[in-house]
């Protein structure tokens, strides 16, 4: 076992076996934003936001700096929440565990895999129920096949 499979069977209730564990897309600006969208953040993060704090610099054009800095901003956001997250899959739950931006706790949600639960995939992730979506997956058909096989070991 690898120290995040480690980490994650400390969370997770002993009884049940661990089928898949990953962790979200690590890099700052994930696989799946759009050309466009990486493109702001690199000029963002590479040009506006160290000419903004340069000495030179009148503060009466912040305006001018609203996008670039609300993107960065929302990128970084982002960023620390995929990497504070773990996705696991086991034979009777689907678990995300993850440390909230504000909260210096891991939480933890789960949802019961039953052989009526719609499991639909997404084109950067799996969607399980409204509120409960893996997101920035690298192996997508990993997880659909380890949540197919915990949906067949439930029936």
């Amino acid at each position: 076992m690898t120290a995040v499979e480690d980490w994650v069977r400390s969370k997770i209730p002993l009884k049940e076996e661990v089928l898949w564990v990953v962790r979200p897309d690590q890099r700052v600006i994930p696989k799946h934003a759009s050309f466009f969208g990486s493109w702001l953040a690199a000029i963002s993060l590479v040009v506006w936001i160290p000419v903004l704090f340069s000495l030179k610099v009148s503060w009466e054009y912040l305006p001018l700096y609203i996008i670039p800095i609300s993107t960065t901003a929302f990128l970084l956001i982002d960023y620390y929440n995929r990497t504070h997250c773990i996705y696991a899959i086991t034979r009777k739950s689907a678990w995300i565990v993850r440390k909230l931006l504000v909260s210096r706790q891991w939480h933890s949600k789960s949802v019961e895999i039953t052989p009526s639960l719609n499991i639909r995939p997404a084109p950067f992730g799996i969607e399980l129920k409204p509120f409960f979506f893996f997101d920035s997956l690298e192996d997508k058909e990993a997880a659909l096949a380890a949540l197919h096989q915990a949906q067949e070991a439930s029936k």
